[in-house]
């Protein structure tokens, strides 16, 4: 192939596969301005359930399960949701082919549910991160200062990284036909 088929296929296939490819790159860029910096900059404050100097540690290591776990989420039958993710449905689009029809695209109703609303509702960790580093109050600690809590904190925005990446990567494939378009 040359340069220019292989730039139109790429072009081709990002116009049909924006939204989940948005959605991965917002979910990326969310992910990597917070993770790894901000969330070992978090210190222990002192209390019943301090964990003091392995803090860092045990919250690299919530991030990483929570995010395997948010990858397997959609391997799991029984919750359904890569059905519910890869339903389609055709919809009319405006307009009229050359022989007087109008073209029909494939519809992901659940898309939008699924994929979209988890993706732009990570945008609350960068206040509650916030929340667990800064000292906002005349107190030495910041605001949310339990271990446990920051802790549950860091398992969301782990498993809501896997969950998204993996159900961006796989309805993305499924949005084009065509094995070229499928591997650009």
């Amino acid at each position: 192939d040359n340069s220019n088929g292989r730039f139109k296929v790429y072009w081709e296939t990002i116009r049909v596969t924006w939204k989940p490819t948005l959605a991965a790159f917002l979910n990326f860029f969310i992910t990597l301005s917070l993770f790894p910096g901000t969330v070992t900059s978090i210190t222990s404050s002192p209390g019943p359930f301090s964990l003091g100097d392995w803090l860092p540690v045990v919250l690299i290591t919530t991030f990483n399960a929570a995010d395997c776990c948010g990858r397997a989420l959609l391997n799991i039958e029984r919750l359904g949701l890569v059905r519910m993710l890869l339903l389609k449905r055709n919809a009319v689009q405006a307009g009229h082919q050359e022989n007087g029809q109008n073209p029909a695209r494939v519809l992901f109703p659940y898309m939008n549910v699924l994929l979209w609303r988890h993706c732009y509702l990570r945008v609350i960790f960068y206040p509650l991160f916030a929340l667990c580093v800064l000292n906002l109050a005349a107190e030495p600690n910041p605001m949310i200062s339990s271990d446990v809590i920051r802790i549950l904190i860091v398992f969301l925005f782990g498993l809501s990284n896997g969950f998204v990446n993996c159900a961006a990567f796989v309805v993305s494939p499924t949005m084009v036909t065509g094995e070229r378009h499928r591997n650009a």
